[in-house]
């Protein structure tokens, strides 16, 4: 079934009809300022900085740090690199060949076109007018006007993307990768990049050079994504290598002078070394978010961004590190709201936001895990029992509303040893729950969470939703169009045919014989006879829907990517799309007991509907 209807090739094309948008229907509960990870950051000097990353974000600083403000970059492209000559001339670069610059400090962004539609990795100045950028085919791109215009160079050496540059001038510079079969690789070029030499070949396979710079003509360093250092003191001609004793990927590095560096990488890592990389030292960030990007301007000052829209500075040489910015952003998966007034939203990183007061505070609960939750059950009353059930299939309960939650002891899953990627679960009562994931995994339990056992499943693919409407059957969706059926003791299992083969993320029936589901490309499909047979529905949006959630046979709610919400009042025969003042995407619906409906979404973003808010 196609998610739009198409027209008789014999009729008269028309214009497509454009439908109105209802606006005024929802508020923002809660938005985290900073929504982004950042890849990269780069300081002139100690006052005028800029940071970029997912969805073109771009943001500067002139003050160090004190107040960060976004520029419009003009793309919601992945940026992962940001260059600045001084404190007007500037480029980043990103996926599909994107290209900005700026003559103003950022005020206003350019696009340059270079005729490469590929990713754009890194790009390097080393004076107005020459400068580099490795691509996603093993190449260079090369300026000699500032870039107006660009040249292709192929090296020849290897087929793996250049993940770093340096030049030292407008002539001899080194490019960082791996080899054809997986070995650390440095090239070399005399001619401002139009020839390449190979510079060192490491001897190890599966290795790769993630980060380069020079201090001068010769002294270098390049670092591998775990443990190893280059370094050079020759111009390259020869390079000693060092271990690095850190359990984390290393992603970033920065040496302001030739023994002081600093290096960044996953779960807050950083590391500082006085001696040239003889010796690192951890230095405490108190931060679980991977690090992408650090940019010292000397011995003292210092920055590093990475993900969850963090920015750390430190004016000590690392002894002291503080959130400049500290996004808590973190997705959120599903909501569960008792009321227009009480509920909670869980989510990545383990994540359990709890509100009290319609949203206008949220208080952080501790979950005591680090993995992502994926569902959330409250009894209704004043009892204060509640679920969640994260990723891997562990159940964390409390009796006292989340003011404390406790790991579910001595749970298994039979068979034992087996890898459980669980996608959706659902706590159908004070006892039983039900999870669903990754290879038609199907669990059951019975007794309030400690065991759960595989139940047989008719396909492997990939499940992403079940639900136990409360009419004694429940229903699993799943990619390639799968639907499965099942009785409340879940004995079997068995498909319901949708006609569709695209991936459905969500399921909802209003009774026992009217239900939808929803998927991709705006796909929206009604049955009216308990699934038996399904017919498609227009929804005049062509985005992935993740959930649908309907309050009767007339009405309901469908959400999805890119702040979409479609609301329907005649059963789905028409869906009208409305107004959320957000681009987020958005993952689940709630439709709490008082009435109220409540919506949460990526980088913790929750929307509320106003004029569900029962008192």
């Amino acid at each position: 079934l196609a998610a739009i209807t198409t027209k008789k090739k014999e009729e008269p094309i028309v214009e497509e009809e454009i439908l109105p948008v209802e606006t005024g229907m929802w508020e923002i509960v809660r938005q985290p300022k900073w929504t982004v990870d950042f890849s990269d950051i780069h300081f002139v000097d100690e006052n005028n900085g800029w940071a970029v990353g997912s969805d073109g974000f771009i943001v500067a600083t002139n003050d160090g740090g004190k107040e960060w403000r976004q520029q419009k970059g003009g793309t919601d492209r992945l940026l992962l690199d940001v260059f600045f000559l001084d404190t007007n001339r500037g480029w980043t670069v990103g996926q599909r060949g994107t290209l900005l610059y700026t003559e103003d400090g950022g005020e206003t962004w350019v696009s340059q076109k270079t005729g490469i539609g590929s990713t754009l990795y890194r790009v390097f100045f080393a004076n107005a007018q020459n400068g580099w950028i490795s691509i996603e085919n093993a190449s260079f791109l090369r300026t000699e006007d500032g870039g107006k215009n660009w040249t292709l160079h192929e090296t020849g050496i290897t087929s793996r993307e250049f993940s770093d540059l340096y030049f030292t001038g407008r002539e001899k510079g080194w490019a960082v990768s791996s080899t054809s079969i997986g070995r650390g690789l440095i090239i070399e070029s005399k001619d401002g990049g139009k020839q390449w030499r190979t510079n060192m070949e490491g001897d190890e396979r599966g290795r790769t050079i993630k980060r380069l710079q020079f201090l001068s003509d010769k002294i270098g360093y390049a670092i591998e994504p775990y443990e190893v250092m280059h370094i050079t003191t020759d111009g390259g001609r020869t390079w000693s290598q060092k271990k690095i004793n850190i359990d984390a990927r290393l992603n970033d590095m920065s040496f302001p002078e030739p023994k002081a560096g600093w290096l960044v990488g996953d779960r807050g890592k950083i590391l500082h070394t006085n001696d040239g990389g003889d010796n690192w030292d951890e230095q405490e960030t108190n931060i679980n978010e991977d690090l992408k990007g650090i940019h010292f301007v000397n011995n003292k000052l210092g920055w590093a961004t990475g993900n969850m829209g963090t920015i750390l500075h430190t004016n000590d040489g690392g002894k002291n590190w503080e959130a400049q910015i500290r996004g808590d952003g973190y997705s959120l998966k599903k909501g569960y709201f008792l009321s227009a007034s009480e509920g909670w939203a869980v989510g990545g990183n383990g994540v359990i936001l709890y509100t009290n007061n319609g949203g206008e505070t949220w208080k952080m609960q501790d979950s005591g895990v680090k993995e992502q939750i994926i569902d959330i059950k409250f009894l209704e009353g004043t009892l204060g029992w509640g679920w969640l059930m994260t990723a891997n299939g562990k159940v964390i309960y409390t009796t006292s509303r989340g003011e404390k939650w406790s790991i579910q002891a001595d749970q298994t899953i039979r068979p034992i040893g087996r890898r459980y990627n669980i996608r959706d679960n659902q706590f159908v009562n004070l006892s039983e729950g039900w999870a669903v994931g990754s290879e038609g995994t199907i669990i059951h339990n019975i007794d309030g969470g400690k065991a759960w056992t595989v139940v047989e499943s008719p396909t492997d693919v990939r499940f992403n939703a079940v639900n136990f409407p409360g009419y004694g059957i429940g229903w699993i969706a799943g990619e390639q169009g799968v639907l499965l059926r099942g009785s409340m003791d879940g004995t079997l299992w068995g498909f319901r045919e949708t006609g569709t083969g695209i991936g459905l993320n969500g399921v909802d029936f209003a009774n026992p014989f009217d239900g939808w589901a929803v998927g991709q490309a705006g796909l929206i499909i009604r049955t009216e006879d308990s699934g038996t047979t399904w017919q498609g529905q227009k929804s005049n949006v062509k985005v992935a829907l993740y959930d649908v959630k309907f309050l009767n046979k007339d009405e309901g709610y469908a959400v999805g990517e890119n702040g979409t919400v479609v609301h329907t009042v005649d059963g789905g025969k028409t869906w009208i799309l409305q107004e959320t003042n957000t681009t987020n995407d958005l993952y689940d619906i709630c439709l709490a007991p008082d009435g109220s409906v409540w919506v949460s979404g990526k980088w913790g973003i929750i929307i509320r509907h106003r004029e569900r808010q029962a008192s």
